[in-house]
């Protein structure tokens, strides 16, 4: 990564000077202390003829997360807007970027990149930002990212297509969430006027930020890698929501109930791609209840996905067999690795 600019020196190219930003990044971390510094150096890095703000919402971590992001916020004030909360927001259910920094975002388009993930390429915001110009249809953009795990670069994920195209709405749901990265989105902040009260209680604000981002007009892919995302961080969302079986049971039943609501604000008009997802996840869940045991609700999971199902293939026809003989199935996956 290019050494650091000073604050001066970011600004000076800045066409307008310090005037209000066009880009709003918004950062939120908790206990990042070994990954933020790589993610707010990748900010600040942006190479642009616009003014960009930055802003953190530092989650009550206790580590040295909060002195990190402080450090940055006094070499850059004008620059860098942190909020550091006093008691943590996401255990409480709240959505920091939703909540504490969407709302202050002062640009006309709004960036996205969690404080364990960064970006890679010193021209992104300016790329993005010029191609989402010259498609002004189009509310969301997206591009594809390389993995991380531990210290080597890895795949390369959400490389859809080999030049720049514009995926549907139907696409994007069916992707489930893991159709655009998220470290890689950019939005217009007008969308957030369209944002519904059911999403601040939504397990995946982001997710949900997709599709309802690409209901227009759909959302515009940049064939370029230019980010990094994080497998396996340490305090990521994803370990957090896993740490125990009440905190994935709730997050479970909070999906399908947040996709219900999206098929409502969309008037059933993808009640079939969400039905998918749905059964998806009534899937996944009914495997999660089945390996720690919980058999009524492996059997009542099993039972709303195969409602949901319009065609059952082989697996589905051996599940269906064996409902009532979860054990049995148990083992047979287990000793054949077969279905899952």
């Amino acid at each position: 990564m290019k050494s650091l600019r000073t604050e001066s020196e970011i600004i000076v190219n800045w066409t307008n000077g310090l005037g209000n930003p066009l880009v709003s990044v918004c950062c939120m971390t908790y206990n990042h202390e070994f990954y933020i510094d790589e993610a707010i150096c990748s900010f600040l890095m942006q190479e642009t003829t616009f003014p960009f703000e930055i802003l953190i919402s530092e989650d009550f971590s206790t580590d040295n997360t909060a002195s990190i992001v402080r450090k940055y916020e006094k070499m850059y004030p004008n620059i860098i807007k942190p909020i550091y909360q006093k008691e943590n927001q996401f255990s409480k259910g709240v959505r920091p970027n939703l909540v504490f920094n969407f709302p202050r975002a002062k640009g006309e388009y709004i960036a996205i990149c969690e404080g364990d993930d960064y970006w890679i390429n010193a021209k992104k915001l300016q790329m993005q930002v010029d191609r989402m110009r010259e498609v002004p249809e189009v509310d969301i953009s997206f591009h594809s990212s390389y993995e991380l795990k531990g210290d080597k670069i890895g795949r390369e994920i959400c490389s859809h297509y080999t030049s720049d195209r514009i995926y549907t709405i139907s696409e994007v749901i069916l992707g489930g969430g893991e159709f655009l990265p998220t470290a890689s989105i950019i939005f217009k902040r007008e969308l957030l006027e369209r944002i519904p009260m059911w999403l601040y209680k939504a397990p995946i604000v982001d997710y949900f930020l997709q599709v309802l981002g690409s209901s227009n007009n759909g959302a515009l892919y940049i064939n370029d890698s230019m980010s990094i995302y994080r497998v396996d961080a340490i305090n990521s969302a994803t370990k957090i929501i896993n740490a125990s079986v009440a905190s994935k049971k709730e997050w479970m039943d909070a999906c399908i109930i947040s996709l219900d609501e999206l098929n409502k604000e969309l008037c059933c008009k993808y009640q079939y791609e969400i039905n998918k997802i749905k059964s998806r996840i009534y899937f996944a869940v009914s495997n999660f209840y089945l390996d720690h045991g919980m058999i009524d609700d492996f059997k009542y999971n099993m039972v709303k996905y195969y409602e949901l199902l319009e065609k059952i293939g082989f697996k589905d026809k051996i599940y269906y067999i064996f409902i009532n003989f979860p054990l049995s199935l148990k083992l047979l996956r287990t000793v054949r690795n077969f279905f899952l």
